[in-house]
C-alpha cells in the first residue's frame, strides 16, 4: 500500500481511527395490508352425448394497499402551486410560479392508500368440447383473467441516509473519527412533514392512483385425433390479448415546440437548449444540481423545473398480443417407448414502452422473448433387456438386476433466436440484413455521422443508419422485425438404472448431462453503438448466455 503527500496511507488512517467514507441509513419498516376476495361460480353442462359446455364467472376484489403508519405517497398534484414559489426572487423572476408536488396518504384529506379501489374485475369463462367421431374431438374456449397487482406504491421521504464526513479539505486533515462517526446525530426522514416540497431539486416517482388490474383475454380452438400405436395428435390456435398492461412514463418533458428550438433539422439551434440561464432556485435547494446561479435552458422550460424528473408508474396504457399455431404429437407408453413432440409457430407483440416522453401512446414492437418457431422433442425409452424384454430374458437373480431396468431420456429443443434490439441513437435508412452474417458483423454497419461523413460502408452496400441529431425524437422501434440474435439447438439427456432389490426395496442410479454437445450460445445483442469499432459485432468475450455442459450423478434408495 502506498500513499502520497495529501492522501496518506490507508492502513495508517485505519489504525488512527479515521475513515474515508461511509453512511448509516434509516430505512422505513413498513407494515402493508391487502384484503382479497374472490367469489366465483362454475358449472359443467352435458348438453348432449357428444357436447359438453363449461361456464364460469369470477369476481376479484383487492382492497387498495394500506400501511399501518401511513408511510406512503399519494399522487402528484400537477396543477397545484409548489410552496417553493413563495421563495423565488420576484424582482428577478417577476410573477414566476412553479407547480406540482407529491402528496401523502392520510394527509390533507387524502385516503390511506395510494390507490383507488376497483370493483369491476369480473372474469367470465366459457368452454366447449364436441366429439365428432369415436377418435376425434373439437375443443375451444375463451376467458378473461385478471393480473392481480401486489405493488405497494412509493415510500419517498420515509427513509434517510446520513453520510459520514471523513474530511472537509479533500483528505488533508481528518474531520470525524470511527469512535464517534456522527457527532451531530443521525438525519431523520422528513416523512410527510414537508408536503409538496419533498425532494425538490431531485427526481420524483409516483404511482397512478386510478390504476386498474391488467386483464387477459385467453382463447383457443383445436382438434385432437387418436392415432394407431397409442398416439394422438392435436392442432390448436391459441391466442391472447392483454389489455390495461402497466407502463411508466415521464411527465416532466419538453414540449414538441420547445424541443424544436434545439433541433437543427427544424431550424433550431443545437446549443440553444444547453445554454445556461439565470436560476430562479439559486440557493433554495442545497445539495442538488439545480442550486447554482444558473441552470440549463432545457431545465427551465420543463413543466416542473423544480424537479430533475417526474415519472408516473402504473399507467394502464399498455397492450400485448399473442397468436400461435400449436401442434403436438404424443405417444403413450407401450413397448418401452413414450414421447412428446410439440411445435409452436407464434408471434408476440407488445406496446408497453414509450419511445419518447412526448409520445401519446406506447410504441408497438415485438417482445424481447418472441420466438416465432419452437420444436421440442422428448422421448423416453426403456432398453429391451431383462425379464419380460426382447433380449437377455434370464431370470437369474444377479443377471436380471444388472441388465434390466435401464432407461434413456432425451430432451431436444430447436427454436428461433430472440429479436435483436435496434440502436436508439440513429435513423434507419435501409435494410440492415446481410446474406451471410458472422460473429464479427451481424448486420450492415455503414452509417452517416452527425457531420454527414460516411463510415463502415463496404463495396456494394449503402449506409443503413444515420446518427440522430440532438433534441430529436426517436423513431426506431425497440426491436428489429427481421434481425434476430443467434441461437442453436439444446440437447439434454439422462441414463437411469432402476433396480428392484426385493419387495418394497428399490434403488435408482441416474447419470444426467445438460447441454450435451457443450454448444455455447452467444444470444445477447451485438454492439449497437454506431461509433464503436465493434459496432455490429457479437462480443463473445462477454461469455456465453447459456450454461456450459454439466454432468451429474444421482443415487436414490427407497424402502
Amino acid at each position: 500500500m502506498t500513499g502520497d503527500a495529501f492522501s496518506g496511507n490507508g492502513a495508517a488512517s485505519l489504525l488512527l481511527g479515521y475513515a474515508a467514507s461511509g453512511s448509516v441509513g434509516y430505512t422505513a419498516d413498513p407494515f402493508f395490508q391487502w384484503l382479497y376476495y374472490a367469489p366465483w361460480v362454475q358449472d359443467d353442462i352435458k348438453v348432449a352425448r357428444r357436447l359438453t359446455l363449461n361456464f364460469g364467472l369470477r369476481w376479484d376484489i383487492t382492497t387498495p394497499v394500506t400501511e399501518r403508519f401511513n408511510e406512503l405517497d399519494r399522487d402528484f398534484f400537477a396543477s397545484q402551486v409548489n410552496p417553493i414559489s413563495s421563495q423565488i426572487n420576484q424582482t428577478a423572476f417577476s410573477g414566476m410560479k412553479v407547480y406540482g408536488g407529491i402528496g401523502f396518504v392520510g394527509q390533507n384529506g387524502l385516503p390511506r392508500s395510494p390507490y383507488n379501489i376497483d370493483l369491476k374485475d369480473f372474469q367470465p369463462r366459457i368452454g366447449a368440447a364436441y366429439q365428432i367421431g369415436a377418435k376425434t374431438v373439437l375443443r375451444g374456449g375463451w376467458g378473461i383473467f385478471d393480473i392481480m397487482r401486489t405493488d405497494t406504491g412509493q415510500t419517498s421521504g420515509f427513509s434517510q441516509s446520513t453520510p459520514f464526513v471523513g474530511t472537509q479539505d479533500s483528505g488533508r486533515t481528518p474531520f470525524n473519527t470511527i469512535s464517534n462517526p456522527f457527532p451531530t446525530g443521525l438525519l431523520q426522514p422528513a416523512g410527510a412533514s414537508t408536503g409538496m416540497s419533498t425532494f425538490l431539486g431531485q427526481g420524483v416517482t409516483f404511482v397512478n392512483p386510478a390504476v386498474r388490474n391488467p386483464y387477459v383475454h385467453q382463447f383457443s380452438f383445436g382438434i385432437q385425433r387418436e392415432l394407431p400405436g397409442n398416439m394422438s395428435v392435436e392442432a390448436s390456435y391459441v391466442g391472447s390479448r392483454t389489455l390495461r398492461a402497466l407502463t411508466s412514463k415521464s411527465i416532466d418533458y419538453l414540449s414538441l415546440a420547445n424541443l424544436a428550438l434545439g433541433d437543427s433539422t427544424q431550424g433550431g439551434n443545437p446549443n440553444y437548449l444547453n445554454a445556461q440561464v439565470p436560476n430562479p432556485f439559486q440557493n433554495l435547494v442545497p445539495g442538488t444540481t439545480i442550486n447554482g446561479a444558473t441552470i440549463s435552458r432545457s431545465q427551465s422550460l420543463l413543466p416542473f423545473p423544480e424537479f430533475t424528473g417526474v415519472t408516473e408508474n402504473n399507467l394502464n396504457t399498455g397492450k400485448i398480443w399473442y397468436n400461435s399455431l400449436q401442434v403436438s404429437l404424443q405417444k403413450r407408453y407401450s413397448h418401452g417407448l413414450a414421447f412428446a413432440a410439440n411445435y409452436n409457430f407464434s408471434k408476440n407483440i407488445s406496446a408497453i414502452s414509450y419511445l419518447n416522453s412526448q409520445d401519446a401512446a406506447p410504441t408497438r414492437s415485438l417482445t424481447a422473448f418472441d420466438r416465432p418457431q419452437r420444436l421440442a422433442f422428448s422421448p423416453i425409452y426403456e432398453l429391451p433387456f431383462g425379464p419380460g424384454r426382447l433380449f437377455l430374458r434370464s431370470k437369474n437373480g444377479v443377471l436380471k438386476r444388472l441388465v434390466g431396468g435401464w432407461q434413456v431420456n432425451v430432451s431436444v429443443v430447436f427454436q428461433s433466436g430472440a429479436p435483436m434490439s435496434e440502436p436508439s441513437s440513429v435513423t434507419v435508412l435501409g435494410d440492415p440484413r446481410l446474406a451471410s452474417p458472422t460473429w464479427l458483423r451481424m448486420f450492415k454497419t455503414g452509417y452517416i455521422d452527425a457531420n454527414g461523413v460516411t463510415h463502415n460502408v463496404l463495396p456494394g452496400e449503402q449506409p443503413v443508419f444515420q446518427i440522430r441529431q440532438p433534441d430529436t425524437l426517436r423513431t426506431t422501434p425497440l426491436y428489429w422485425g427481421n434481425l434476430r440474435d443467434p441461437w442453436g439447438p439444446t440437447y439434454d439427456a439422462s441414463l437411469v438404472k432402476n433396480t428392484r432389490i426385493r419387495e418394497g426395496m428399490n434403488c435408482q442410479f441416474r447419470f444426467e448431462a445438460f447441454n450435451v454437445d457443450n454448444h455455447p450460445q452467444f444470444a445477447e445483442d451485438p454492439n449497437l453503438t454506431p461509433t464503436s469499432t465493434t459496432f455490429g459485432e457479437i462480443i463473445r468475450g462477454n461469455g456465453q448466455t447459456n450454461a456450459a455442459r454439466s454432468l451429474q450423478f444421482g443415487f436414490r434408495f427407497t424402502f
